[in-house]
């Protein structure tokens, strides 16, 4: 048990964040006064915040990317490359260029196992992910539109 300096209420160390720093290597605040101080200081300091992201952004761009790939998906921005190298820098679905797509290509996974399978546009990646990565549901899609020209309507 341990009393929180702000809200003086006495809880199980489970409240509490851990910290090396500290004597008895839990925080000082507990979790849900941690939670209140955060919003308060990001809605008095929102624009600061945004433009302090927005300038690291900027300045640490591969940084930055670097981080999201091995976090997201184990990839590290040399084995990327080589992926954008190897498909010559298009959607494996469509073959769009991603000089066509203003964000580029996306790394396309499967969210079962996890494993990485190529790069897409990203109009291929949502395709495959509002279809839930079903095959069934694609290959109904192609019989309708096969089904249906542009020039006809549905009832």
């Amino acid at each position: 048990m341990k009393k929180c300096k702000k809200c003086s209420i006495e809880k199980p160390l489970s409240s509490f964040h851990k910290n090396k720093r500290i004597k008895d290597g839990y925080h000082y605040y507990c979790k849900e006064c941690i939670t209140v101080l955060d919003k308060v200081r990001y809605t008095k300091n929102t624009d600061g915040m945004t433009l302090a992201a927005k300038k690291y952004y900027a300045n640490n761009r591969e940084k930055v990317k670097s981080r999201h790939l091995k976090k997201m998906y184990g990839l590290d921005l040399a084995t990327h490359e080589s992926m954008r190298k190897q498909q010559m820098f298009s959607c494996l679905i469509c073959n769009d260029h991603e000089d066509n797509s203003p964000r580029g290509l996306f790394v396309d996974h499967c969210h079962t196992t996890g494993k990485v399978r190529g790069l897409l546009c990203h109009h291929c990646n949502a395709m495959l992910g509002l279809a839930k990565d079903n095959k069934e549901t694609l290959e109904k899609a192609i019989k309708y539109l096969d089904a249906y020209t542009s020039t006809e309507t549905i009832d």
